[in-house]
């Protein structure tokens, strides 16, 4: 799930998974202007919990991701398919 926040720039990105070792936005590139993929990681720690809980980033999209409605592509590094979000 995503959403706009009060500025015009700016995103919260809910993911799910470990509340121990949530997975960490490791690069936002715009790959045009209604597009942005988004890099996730495993957050490297070495003791999960074996729970699913939320995790809200807070995310700062690059100047040139201007169009309306935005695509977000979601990439994982340990997972081989993408995630697409859409924002209004």
């Amino acid at each position: 799930m995503a959403s706009w926040l009060e500025d015009s720039n700016r995103i919260a990105l809910v993911t799910w998974g470990s509340s121990a070792c949530p997975r960490v936005v490791t690069a936002i590139e715009a790959r045009d202007a209604s597009t942005v993929q988004l890099t996730l990681e495993p957050s490297g720690r070495e003791v999960c919990t074996a729970d699913m809980s939320p995790t809200t980033h807070e995310l700062t999209l690059p100047d040139d991701a201007t169009g309306r409605p935005l695509t977000l592509l979601l990439t994982y590094t340990d997972w081989p398919e993408a995630t697409e979000l859409t924002l209004e």
